[in-house]
């Protein structure tokens, strides 16, 4: 399955499969619907002010974040990635809130809650890149920009 452009989407978004991701490109398809690209950026210019709040960004490093991102909506309920879904993105909350679990014997233990204007992803994946056992759900419906891992690993090696 490959990601589709923004430029084939309607302006109201488009509503992708929701067959159970696998694979990276595959979970970046399924299961969500991609929010119309803004010609002006808003949606990743959120993202680049709360980059530039901890560190400034280059010119080069606020395009690659601009042509790297996208802005998805999820339905309340709905699964940012679970244990099985080999999800290795990043989220950055423009509406909403999601909150991250894990199962422990048969019983939702959450871990914690986020909203607006924050950033969200399983807590193994920062750094060590093995499969996490947390789940990440929408509690609200929500807006997210997806920032996929090698992106934030691209930024980090070259702009830090």
């Amino acid at each position: 399955m490959s990601i589709q452009s923004s430029s084939a989407l309607s302006s109201k978004g488009r509503s992708l499969t929701n067959e159970p991701a696998t694979t990276t490109s595959d979970f970046y398809t399924s299961h969500l619907t991609l929010v119309q690209k803004d010609p002006y950026n808003k949606d990743s210019s959120a993202l680049t002010s709360f980059f530039n709040e901890i560190c400034p960004l280059s010119e080069d490093a606020i395009t690659s974040i601009h042509e790297g991102t996208r802005a998805v909506f999820f339905k309340k309920g709905q699964f940012l990635s679970t244990p099985a879904s080999k999800n290795d993105n990043l989220y950055f909350i423009l509406k909403g809130v999601v909150r991250g679990y894990v199962n422990h014997q048969g019983k939702d233990l959450t871990m914690w809650i986020n909203a607006d204007h924050e950033m969200v992803g399983s807590i193994p994946l920062l750094g060590i890149l093995t499969p996490s056992d947390q789940y990440l759900q929408a509690l609200d419906d929500s807006i997210l920009v997806i920032i996929p891992q090698t992106l934030f690993e691209y930024l980090y090696e070259r702009f830090a």
